[in-house]
């Protein structure tokens, strides 16, 4: 092996120097897409590579100290939000109480973009559905790279025998399958 990537012959492959120089790039603060470009390949080629050179891999990683560092924060960031976001909602009901119990009578407090009748804002009411979408995301399964996703490993295709059986072996279990048809004997 020459240190090249030789999957493409006439085409110049990624080094160790051009590797060594898109991580100095990184390390000096520059966005992935300008260091690939100052090191003289694309992006993407740096992520085949990595995905080729565990070395290349760790030595682009940030540093563990960081990666904790944006763990913490992002935690931190997700409980403010979701009490910012409870807080508006909770204020908002409040709001929409008052007004239903004074008669619908918002007179000059009246919010632009507000209904008339109830004062209730449809920007408000998309902005905390978004937030909470936002928040069901962090919510989630880690992905597969917080995971320890193994390469090459493909979801198995299904046939439809198969769907088939696990069809019924659901529908089994929840006591949802009918008796078979009775078959006359001959």
């Amino acid at each position: 092996m020459t240190g090249k990537d030789d999957s493409c012959p006439g085409q110049r492959g990624i080094d160790a120097a051009a590797k060594a120089e898109f991580v100095a790039a990184l390390r000096r603060g520059a966005r992935r897409e300008d260091a690939a470009a100052e090191a003289g390949f694309s992006l993407m080629g740096f992520y085949g590579a990595r995905r080729r050179d565990c070395v290349f891999k760790a030595a682009w990683a940030p540093p563990p100290a960081f990666a904790e560092a944006y763990r913490e924060a992002l935690a931190e960031g997700y409980a403010a939000l979701e009490a910012e976001a409870l807080r508006q909602r909770l204020a908002a009901q409040n709001r929409l109480r008052g007004a239903v119990e004074a008669g619908a009578e918002l007179g000059p407090k009246r919010r632009a973009g507000a209904c008339p009748a109830c004062g209730r804002n449809a920007d408000a009411d998309a902005e905390f559905d978004r937030t909470m979408k936002l928040l069901a995301r962090w919510d989630r399964k880690p992905r597969r790279a917080e995971r320890g996703f193994k390469p090459g490993g493909r979801r198995q295709a299904w046939t439809f025998d198969m769907a088939m059986i696990l069809l019924r072996d659901r529908l089994k279990a929840l006591g949802l399958l009918p008796p078979p048809p009775e078959v006359p004997d001959r």
